[in-house]
């Protein structure tokens, strides 16, 4: 069961950050309001569109996320995943930079393992939140404002 744990933690990561991450900016801030800190995930499943609310759901239930913008330009995601009665986590790290609210994620590796997970993508700094950036294929906006990172 810790290996199926630890499938569904890659998996999880490798949909939630790569098809979510999204970047905030450290020492290139035009507007002084840096994002560097410590942010928790959130998940407020009454905006998740009604076809994946049930998703959004259990993977909020299971999935503990907490993301460290350091002022040195590096972040750092530690995760936990709860589910089936198993327990698994890991930590990845890479760097990351902000211009102006963008905020752009890079670089990371896992840590436990030696299999590099790719986490590269923008986030939005919006009152105090980081709100993931993500594109259709055809370059069209997906809303994903129910899923956010809260600075602590």
């Amino acid at each position: 069961m810790k290996k199926y744990g630890r499938v569904i933690l890659a998996i999880l990561m490798a949909v939630g950050l790569v098809l979510t991450a999204a970047a905030c900016g450290g020492n290139n801030s035009s507007s002084g309001n840096s994002a560097a800190g410590t942010y928790k995930l959130s998940v407020d499943v009454e905006k998740a569109p009604d076809d994946q609310k049930a998703m959004v759901q259990a993977m909020a239930g299971m999935l503990d996320v907490t993301m460290e913008l350091k002022s040195n330009g590096t972040v750092r995601f530690d995760m936990a995943l709860n589910a089936m009665g198993e327990s698994s986590s890991d930590t990845v790290e890479g760097t990351w930079k902000q211009e102006g609210n963008k905020v752009t994620v890079s670089g990371t590796q896992l840590e436990k393992t030696s299999s590099s997970l790719q986490t590269d993508g923008e986030m939005e700094l919006r009152d105090g939140k980081l709100y993931f950036v993500i594109t259709d294929d055809n370059g069209s906006a997906i809303d994903t404002d129910y899923m956010f990172f809260v600075k602590q």
